[in-house]
């Protein structure tokens, strides 16, 4: 008989209706428990002298002992020569238990290999000891929590006899609709969320309602100052991060720009000191940032570089006593006056914005267009007219230019 994964602890009572073939058969009860069979140690035999007659034995299958290892032996006497077997009772086996298979086990002895080694079952019942369903019990009550607006809330609790539990949360003693799980999640939450939360839990024996947990709701913390103005330089900066109680803990403090750093007070409890670094500005253009901390962004205003008095400065030239200077990267140049340069390669160029030292906007004679160039691709120019890239050079007078595009000089 197939009995549905029965645990074997919950075994009660075992019957069954037989008529052995003759008087002489012993029979037992017969368990398999999770794949292993276990055989009744108390024998049956029929009690008359007609064995056409039906009777029924019984056995109570968690106090009676029962044989481990037998099956397949020639006999379960105590007076066989296999080895012995182990004898257990139900309540030695495992907890989680499963029972498979309930039947009989005929031992024949003497009339082994016999036409008479046989008997007819008529039936065999089962009864169960099923333990009686507590009704749920909490272990972790839901714990109350200050968080600041916009933030997020978590309250959950933790049971015994959870089988077959169901929740409902409550604000304020009222159903929350649709909050039916082991944990209520509240995200950016507002001042109208404060308040109390418990939670019934109900199972078929009955239900429980937690404690009340509470909600406190704080606004803001104030950033003072809010706002920065520096100049070019590299600095530190500090901001004082005002909460309204010092239980709320207030999100990381993060950068949106690399030339930003947070140097202390990446999160903290309530009010606290935020230290923040600021990187030299290398343009000569002023640019705008922001750190963000609790929610709210604090903007620094950074000064630009100052402009170079010259523009050998601006590309790092060095005076050769000559009449002309020579920079590292951008080559030898004279001055002509009326705001030329006059390159040793490229002719007479006109210098635009220069936004940063390694590169610059020029406008070149020879090539009677605007082209752009940087220190990491000189004397490649970006050429504006014809949308390539450009190589030229200049021998007397005459316009020598290689385009990466075509591949190919033209003059």
């Amino acid at each position: 008989t197939n009995l549905n994964q029965l645990l074997a602890h919950d075994l009660g009572e075992l019957q069954m209706r037989i008529r052995p073939r003759n008087m002489d058969i012993r029979y037992h009860f017969a368990v398999q428990v999770d794949g292993e069979w276990y055989i009744s140690e108390q024998a049956f035999q029929h009690s008359g002298v007609d064995v056409n007659t039906w009777e029924s034995v019984s056995l109570d299958a968690g106090s009676a002992n029962w044989l481990s290892g037998v099956v397949g032996e020639s006999s379960i006497n105590f007076d066989f020569n296999a080895v012995a077997p182990t004898v257990v009772t139900m309540s030695d086996l495992s907890s989680e238990a499963t029972l498979d298979t309930v039947g009989i086990y005929i031992d024949t002895d003497d009339a082994v290999g016999t036409s008479n080694s046989w008997a007819r079952v008529d039936s065999i019942t089962v009864s169960s000891v099923v333990p009686a369903l507590q009704g749920p019990s909490i272990t972790d009550q839901p714990a109350s929590l200050a968080v600041t607006i916009g933030g997020s809330a978590e309250f959950s609790v933790d049971l015994e006899n959870a089988e077959g539990a169901t929740y409902q949360w409550r604000k304020n003693e009222v159903d929350l609709d649709g909050e039916t799980s082991a944990t209520l999640t509240l995200a950016s939450v507002s001042e109208s969320d404060e308040g109390t939360y418990d939670v019934v839990v109900t199972n078929a024996a009955g239900a429980v309602t937690s404690n009340a947990a509470t909600l406190t709701v704080y606004g803001l913390p104030s950033l003072l100052p809010a706002s920065f103005d520096v100049d070019s330089t590299a600095q530190g900066l500090q901001v004082i991060l005002t909460a309204e109680a010092t239980e709320v803990t207030w999100t990381t403090a993060e950068s949106q720009d690399d030339w930003i750093t947070i140097t202390y007070g990446g999160s903290g409890l309530g009010s606290d000191l935020i230290l923040v670094g600021v990187l030299e500005n290398p343009y000569y253009d002023g640019r705008t940032g922001s750190f963000t901390v609790a929610s709210q962004t604090v903007t620094i205003n950074q000064e630009a570089k100052p402009l170079p008095a010259s523009f050998e400065e601006a590309v790092g030239a060095t005076d050769n006593g000559d009449g002309t200077f020579t920079s590292a990267w951008f080559g030898t140049y004279s001055l002509p006056g009326m705001d030329w340069i006059l390159h040793e390669d490229a002719g007479l160029l006109q210098v635009g914005a220069v936004a940063i030292p390694t590169e610059m906007f020029m406008y070149s004679l020879p090539l009677g267009s605007w082209a752009w160039t940087s220190d990491s691709v000189f004397p490649i120019m970006y050429e504006f007219t014809t949308g390539e890239w450009v190589y030229y050079v200049v021998i007397d007078g005459t316009v020598y230019v290689y385009s990466y595009r075509s591949d190919t000089w033209s003059y």
